[in-house]
């Protein structure tokens, strides 16, 4: 994406959670990257830019890899129940407390 625009405010790049003019900053020493012109901080940028590079990732391969989720669901009979995601896969694991 960055290939695409031209250097600085010639990119005519605007934040697409402030909706404030940004800068398209593309030096030799660091990776090109886009700024808010006014140097102020935008709060949602990061997750914006990380939601968009995801879909624009499912678009081009119809597939994403995400590591594995676990989570504990809930105390039944003494032990415990957890889900994890692994894939396209659910496993339902039944834990047993071993101290009753």
């Amino acid at each position: 994406m960055h290939n695409e625009v031209d250097r600085g405010l010639a990119c005519n790049c605007i934040c697409p959670v402030c909706e404030t003019q940004l800068v398209a900053k593309k030096g030799k020493k660091n990776e090109h990257h886009f700024a808010h012109y006014n140097a102020q901080e935008c709060a949602g940028a990061l997750e914006t830019v990380l939601h968009l590079k995801a879909k624009e990732v499912l678009e081009k391969t119809n597939h994403i890899l995400i590591p594995p989720i676990e989570a504990n669901i809930g105390i039944s009979y003494g032990g415990k129940v957890v889900l994890r995601v692994c894939g396209d896969l659910l496993l339902i694991s039944y834990i047993e407390d071993r101290e009753n």
